[in-house]
């Protein structure tokens, strides 16, 4: 379900025709936005029920109006300014989340990447290891046990 109403972001955009402002680049705008204020606020699954629905589609739709305005040449001041305060409506409801989701708690959203492995010189916490693989550095001092099978 999309967030933003197709006709409110045409007529932030200023209201300009179907030949000049395609319905495809509507939804194109509409994606990215709604997708930005379901990242911003952890929350993907905003409903007409939830309290601070309509703060969120008007975020939306100011979002997805400058994007489109941006690409204008003489409105980039009207595109700031409509990013601006789409900004100042996420940032207001994400600051007041648990009140405007009903009680929900924001989400976490966590990546965890591994690094490339790397030996010793590159990784100086990697055990040394001396060339053609005899063994490491702390052979000498430990003693060796050897197991009979």
């Amino acid at each position: 379900m999309t967030i933003a109403d197709p006709v409110n972001v045409r007529t932030l955009a200023g209201n300009r025709s179907i030949e000049i402002l395609p319905e495809s680049d509507i939804t194109q705008a509409i994606e990215f936005s709604d997708s930005l204020v379901q990242s911003a606020t952890t929350k993907t699954n905003w409903d007409i029920t939830d309290p601070g629905y309509n703060v969120i589609k008007k975020a939306s739709e100011f979002f997805a109006s400058s994007s489109l305005l941006s690409g204008v040449q003489d409105a980039e001041e009207d595109a700031k300014k409509q990013w601006d305060y789409g900004d100042y409506l996420i940032k207001t409801l994400v600051a007041n989340l648990g009140t405007a989701t009903a009680g929900e708690e924001a989400g976490n959203i966590v990546n965890i990447e591994s690094g490339v492995y790397q030996t010793f010189p590159l990784n100086p916490s990697a055990p040394y290891r001396r060339p053609n693989g005899r063994g490491n550095v702390y052979e000498a001092g430990e003693r060796l046990w050897r197991y009979d099978v």
